[in-house]
């Protein structure tokens, strides 16, 4: 019965919510993305679940997408889609990837970054730089590049940036060494993260060191000492391919 339910309705969902009927309020969205995350628990709903989003999304516009951050509407549709990436259905990771292409395409048409959804999205994209998938693992590296690096500073408040700082870009992937020289996967993910790191660094850390807040100086102190010792291992990961070793020098 309720596969049934899914096969007629979720498929439309994207025409619902294009009509404009539910997504020109936060109202609308929370009953619609309510709807499709019941679907998306049963893995006979969860393709025309995924199928209505990507519906949506073929047919909305940049405008669309940037109405739905401001009425607040795409955090709805964000937790559902945070959930793919994560494979919170019964373990499901079939759509992760292209869960986190979505997000870092509708984070990109957000015109308010000022909004704490950045924190969740880097998180869950840390989270899969561990996939046994070495497909998904990279993809993950290289958007949480994106996501982080294409943000500007001053959009993102003093605690969501600290708050990024320690769950994600200090909490690189492990070195990991093998017999014979290094673990080339892990390695480039390494180099990726690395990369983030300092980009983000020099994006951030002045702006930060403007807030007039007691504990800057020495949370900023902490963090930029972890930083130093994810460079020492770098620079002393000589033994594995080289990769994690000359992209730090450089």
């Amino acid at each position: 019965m309720f596969v049934c339910v899914a096969h007629h309705f979720v498929p439309r969902l994207a025409i619902i919510l294009r009509s404009g009927v539910f997504t020109d309020e936060k109202g609308g969205w929370a009953l619609i993305c309510s709807l499709l995350d019941k679907t998306c628990e049963y893995s006979g709903g969860r393709h025309f679940g995924w199928e209505g989003v990507r519906g949506w999304l073929d047919r909305a516009s940049d405008e669309d997408v940037a109405a739905g951050w401001a009425n607040g509407g795409l955090y709805y549709l964000t937790s559902v889609l945070l959930k793919f990436v994560g494979g919170a259905y019964q373990g499901d990771m079939k759509y992760s990837g292209d869960a986190m292409d979505v997000l870092a395409d509708l984070w990109g048409k957000n015109n308010d970054k000022s909004q704490p959804a950045l924190l969740d999205m880097a998180a869950a994209f840390h989270t899969c730089l561990s996939s046994r998938d070495p497909e998904l693992a990279k993809k993950a590296s290289k958007l949480l590049n994106k996501l982080l690096c294409t943000t500007k500073a001053e959009t993102v408040s003093y605690d969501n940036w600290m708050r990024i700082y320690h769950t994600v870009l200090l909490e690189p992937p492990k070195i990991v060494q093998v017999r014979g020289g290094g673990d080339v996967l892990n390695e480039e993910i390494r180099v990726t993260c690395t990369e983030t790191l300092a980009r983000v660094v020099l994006l951030t850390v002045p702006r930060l060191l403007c807030e007039r807040q007691p504990k800057v100086g020495s949370e900023l102190k902490l963090a930029l000492e972890r930083v130093v010792v994810i460079m020492g291992e770098n620079v002393r990961a000589r033994s594995t391919t080289g990769l994690i070793f000359e992209n730090t020098v450089q």
